[in-house]
């Protein structure tokens, strides 16, 4: 049986660990500051800042008995106080050794050895006190008693709590007490929440089959009232007798339809209740799994730092803008490693020697830049840099050398920064630690792919270079569109898709079909022959769709037998008896209660780059100019008005196969210059928008003496009862929330407006 006092040890340095991590932050962030400051003020706050977080980590080590971070946070303590003291002037030398230290002391904590010695030995000669010896890797630890564990818990709260207040902002201290929870708690909890949206579901479907309930029923009284007209014209004892049965049975009726009426108002209050739980619920669950991406720019700070140093190149640290937004932790886990590539890169290959700047009139600093952007359910993240642009000239000599086909001077600028994509493939002309090994570019699609994301890129030759990583906020929840295939429904991620599009002529490249989108040819696949799935024998050619997807830089167009609703759904593993299958994210719940699989589009871009992949076996599909549908036309014009390509398009098509002719526009100002100009009778329109929102644009429009009875409906994804409250009072006449977007609803309240 374990020791209490070791089992409470083991646990007071679990904490002590978390701890530590914290302190680690605040050392790095700070002395990253320190390097750049010339304001003595601020440099004297620092240098205090660092001295009490490495006098703090020391005390919490000597707590839980770990000598050797002890000693190490003592050497450090050590060289803050004399520079606070300005008994010492921190050179990058100096600053170079305090780094070492800091990765020492996380190597500790994470179960590496350390050559101790040595580091308290240059911590040392930096500082005029004498440090303690650091102990032998052989020495015993000493155990602290049972007494002195029970009073260090005690010390370690206090110091979690009392210095709190001295964590940088990058640690999102808000001055609220917090507890530390696991992820994997967390997506057992996500997993719950999309149980209880079942439930939710399947209670309004309940409430639906009462409503019909109470229809039906409402059509009896008058089925007895003819039946007591008929009656009366019955004679005698057995008219009478009749009669004294229908009005029994019209007594029992009106009970009963008080009854109902009754169950389904509680019912529908339950039903509302629940719904509202549900989702603030998710959108609780969501909010805990966020962190500001902030919380990681110390690590990208001091890899700017690092790489440049090493490279004796001159190089701002990372600017960062927009630090605030906040991301999934899983996801920001996946981009730090992306993002360190791309931060060694633009130093080693981007950024100029300093001569070499000054030569093109630059200064000789460089900079790069990280800019952080939040639109909707997906975040843009793009790393900036003014150094020398992509290597063309390398990069094709690197595809000659490799036994290129095609002539490497009719290469586009596209088709050479995609072979840098390349594994294996580098433009150093020698070998070091940041560069020459032909990695990191790779890594950087393949985690991006991960995330369902895409990647651009964008080069000049002596102006720089920008990379833009765009991916989801959250894994556990994506908005997506329902297809059908047949009698199958499967979910494309928004994210992945650009537009939505009837095929025109298509044509072979190399065997690979294609079609010309934007005048560039992509892929033109049949999802049901990517599935391995049965395709429709009755789908004509004016109905077929395609949808254009990009995974990363590469884009193709699937064909589908019809685009159903967007739907915001959350994505589940699938069962550890099927740990990868290709083409398949996860499965999902639909608001039917239905499962439904989420499709990997990154797998769907491979699949049809596969040559096998390249007929489309659909003999009843000729692509061509597809003729008009056969719907009946409406008299009517609506705008839709949505900043994202994607959702405009989906309404469009929605509105357009229902027969209404339709005008779009990107945002509020250029719906109200598409009014002026155009005959408009509703507009659909967005909240989230640019220049101006929906709510901007519906009191606009209720200000306008022209427009004030326009019919406005307002599809969003905000769905909290104060948004859709405000939406309303602007003067809105519907709001439909995305979340559940159904197109009959939204074909429904125009219907029932015009």
């Amino acid at each position: 049986m374990e020791n209490p006092d070791d089992e409470l040890l083991r646990k007071l340095q679990a904490t002590f660990k978390v701890e530590a991590a914290e302190y680690l932050q605040i050392l790095n962030t700070a002395l990253l500051q320190i390097e750049r400051s010339v304001e003595a003020t601020e440099v004297q706050a620092l240098l205090q800042e660092s001295f009490r977080a490495a006098h703090n980590m020391k005390g919490a080590a000597r707590t839980v008995g770990l000598k050797e971070v002890q000693t190490l946070s003592h050497s450090i303590e050590n060289v803050f106080q004399q520079a606070r003291d300005n008994k010492l002037t921190l050179t990058p030398v100096h600053c170079d050794v305090l780094y070492h230290t800091f990765d020492a002391i996380k190597a500790l904590l994470d179960g590496k050895s350390v050559a101790l010695d040595e580091l308290v030995v240059r911590l040392g000669k930096m500082s005029v006190e004498k440090i303690p010896a650091a102990p032998s890797p052989n020495m015993a630890l000493t155990t602290p008693t049972q007494s002195e564990l029970v009073g260090a818990i005690d010390d370690l709260d206090d110091g979690l709590v009392t210095n709190r207040a001295d964590f940088p902002a990058a640690l999102g201290a808000s001055g609220e007490e917090t507890i530390r929870v696991a992820i994997g708690k967390l997506d057992a909890l996500m997993a719950d929440t999309g149980e209880l949206l079942t439930s939710k579901i399947s209670a309004d479907q309940h409430l639906n089959e009462m409503t019909q309930i109470q229809y039906q029923l409402s059509l009896w009284p008058k089925t007895l009232d003819d039946f007591g007209t008929l009656l009366r014209r019955v004679n005698g004892p057995v008219g009478l007798q009749l009669g004294e049965i229908l009005s029994q049975h019209q007594d029992y009726l009106q009970t009963l339809s008080q009854n109902i009426d009754g169950v389904q108002q509680s019912i529908a209050r339950n039903t509302l209740r629940l719904g509202m739980i549900t989702n603030r619920i998710q959108d609780e669950v969501r909010q805990v799994r966020l962190v500001p991406f902030q919380s990681i720019i110390f690590l990208l700070q001091r890899t700017v730092r690092d790489a440049a140093r090493s490279q004796n190149k001159q190089v701002a640290l990372l600017v960062v803008i927009g630090g605030e937004v906040e991301l999934d932790k899983k996801v920001l886990e996946i981009l730090k490693d992306p993002l360190l590539h791309l931060l060694r890169n633009a130093v080693a290959h981007g950024i100029e020697y300093p001569n070499e700047r000054l030569a093109t009139n630059k200064p000789a600093e460089g900079h790069i830049t990280l800019t952080i952007q939040q639109r909707g359910n997906e975040v843009s993240i793009e790393v900036k840099d003014d150094g020398k642009g992509f290597d063309f000239a390398a990069l094709r000599a690197h595809r000659s050398h490799n036994g290129g086909a095609r002539s490497d001077e009719s290469m586009t600028a596209d088709e050479l920064i995609n072979l840098a994509f390349a594994p294996g493939v580098s433009t150093a002309t020698e070998i070091t630690e940041l560069a020459g090994r032909g990695v990191g570019l790779d890594v950087v699609r393949q985690s991006v792919e991960a995330l369902q994301g895409r990647i651009e890129v964008s080069s000049h030759p002596g102006r720089g270079t920008a990379f833009q990583l765009v991916v989801p906020v959250s894994l556990t929840t994506t908005f997506g569109l329902l297809v059908r295939i047949a009698n199958e429904q499967y979910i494309l991620p928004l994210l992945s898709i650009e537009k939505i599009i009837h095929p025109d002529v298509s044509f072979s490249i190399e065997g690979q079909l294609m079609i010309s989108v934007d005048n560039q040819p992509i892929p033109l696949i049949s999802l049901a022959a990517a599935l391995n799935r049965p395709f429709s024998q009755e789908i004509a050619p004016s109905k077929t769709l395609a949808i254009v997807v990009r995974a990363a830089d590469q884009r193709m167009a699937v064909l589908v037998d019809d685009i159903l609703s967007q739907q915001e759904v959350t994505i589940k593993p699938l069962s550890n008896l099927f740990p990868r299958v290709l083409c398949v994210a996860g499965a999902a719940i639909l608001g039917s209660g239905e499962p439904v699989l989420v499709l990997n589009t990154t797998d769907l871009v491979k699949v049809a780059k596969q040559s096998e992949m390249a007929p489309i076996t659909m003999p009843q599909l000729t692509l061509g100019v597809a003729p008009e549908q056969n719907v009946a036309p409406h008299d009517h014009y609506i705008l839709v008005v949505d900043d994202s390509i994607t959702t405009r398009t989906l309404e469009k098509n929605i509105l357009q196969a229902a027969g209404y002719k339709v005008i779009t526009a990107t945002d509020g100002e250029l719906a109200l210059k598409q009014l002026k100009e155009n005959r408009v009778d509703l507009v659909v329109s967005d909240v989230q928008m640019p220049n101006l929102d929906g709510i901007g644009l519906t009191q606009s429009l209720r200000e306008s003496k022209q427009y004030s009875n326009l019919p406005v409906i307002l599809v969003t994804s905000l769905e909290r009862t104060e948004d859709r409250e405000r939406g309303l009072m602007a003067g809105a006449n519907a709001y439909i929330v995305k979340r559940g977007f159904d197109q009959a609803e939204l074909l429904s309240t125009i219907e029932r407006l015009l």
